[in-house]
């Protein structure tokens, strides 16, 4: 393929403020963007080079000069349009999580199948430069066989009280921590540790029960807040995970990696050790160099995002196969988050915990 690869974000709010950006540095020529209000975005989309700012997707996957379609909508809409993309013939890159039930993420996956092309799940932190280490540490058996797993990420995202109401606290289109942050950390661990989930289960918390409605008003909060649940893999290793959008120190990643002859311990995204035994740790961490950088340096996902966007540029071009996370992986992902969450309304319903 000799002329430049075209790149089409549906979504106006995360996929102008990030999508665009990060396709274009990768190398997309990013030739229109979709979204319901389209006059919204339609300034900040040309500021960034792209004049088509539309509220058709039809006329985004009927496009010769697309050849990527970049779902980045709220998952309500995933499925509808991630199956129109490959219906069209249209590479994807599907937002996280692929859909906002296992059925819906099947659906997409069913899509696909047989069909040639990049079919892609946008989990960018496998692209992150100590995220790579790190599987390359557990896979060169630097630590032992895994024994436990332990991660915590905390933000202030939904912390204030009088944020508005919006499809982040609504179940019902997708919201919630343990489809967004939790989806993230189900993909981390399996490809780090390549190998398979055998049970999950967790609880989840809502702190805010209403906020103030966009047309006056209230309305409850329906998505989760905080997510902390526990993964058992086939060959035995434990994980646990707290995902929350309700810290106000905004504390930010933390993950420790236990094996049975030492430990890696990922401070934030930038400080990784490793520890043999009882010895000092040794600072084994890989630079990211894209941090820094004017809008695609903010933080470690628009650079991982970006690293991203490098690769399925190369594989678009050349037919080489992906490395991102497949559709199938979405649906397992997806599988897992589901039996988190029937887990957690169980224990209600028996009256074990009441939130």
């Amino acid at each position: 393929m000799n002329r430049a690869i075209g790149a089409a974000i549906a979504g106006g709010g995360f996929g102008v403020r990030v999508m665009l950006p990060c396709l274009r540095a990768a190398g997309f020529a990013v030739r229109a963007v979709c979204s319901r209000t389209p006059a919204r975005f339609e300034a900040e989309a040309r500021a960034q080079g792209v004049s088509r700012v539309t509220a058709d997707f039809t006329s985004l996957i009927g496009d010769a000069d697309v050849d990527l379609i970049c779902v980045a909508t709220p998952p309500a809409l995933h499925a509808e349009m991630a199956i129109a993309a490959l219906r069209a013939g249209k590479h994807l890159l599907c937002e996280k999580p692929l859909a906002r039930t296992a059925a819906e993420a099947l659906q997409i996956a069913e899509a696909g199948r047989g069909r040639a092309g990049v079919q892609a799940v946008d989990h960018q932190l496998r692209f992150h430069p100590n995220f790579a280490r790190i599987r390359h540490a557990i896979a060169a058996g630097e630590i032992g066989a895994v024994r436990s797993v332990h991660v915590c990420y905390a933000s202030a995202a939904r912390a204030d009280p009088a944020l508005p109401l919006d499809w982040w606290s609504d179940a019902a289109a997708g919201g919630g921590q343990l489809n967004a942050l939790g989806s993230h950390m189900v993909d981390t661990l399996r490809w780090w540790l390549a190998d398979e989930v055998v049970d999950a289960r967790g609880s989840l918390a809502t702190f805010t029960a209403r906020r103030t409605a966009p047309g006056g008003g209230s309305g409850p909060v329906t998505a989760d807040e905080y997510a902390a649940f526990q993964l058992q893999f086939a060959r035995g290793t434990l994980a646990s995970v707290v995902v929350s959008a309700v810290d106000p120190t905004d504390s930010g990643l933390r993950i420790e990696i236990v094996g049975a002859t030492g430990r890696l311990l990922l401070d934030g995204f930038d400080s990784l050790s490793l520890a043999i035994g009882r010895t000092a740790p040794r600072d084994i961490s890989v630079a990211d160099t894209l941090i820094g950088q004017p809008t695609i340096g903010l933080n470690a996902w628009r650079t991982s995002l970006v690293r991203y966007g490098e690769h399925l540029l190369e594989c678009i071009r050349d037919g080489r196969a992906c490395s991102g996370a497949t559709l199938e992986e979405g649906v397992t992902i997806q599988r897992v988050l589901e039996s988190v969450r029937g887990s957690a309304a169980a224990a209600i319903r028996e009256g074990k915990r009441q939130w």
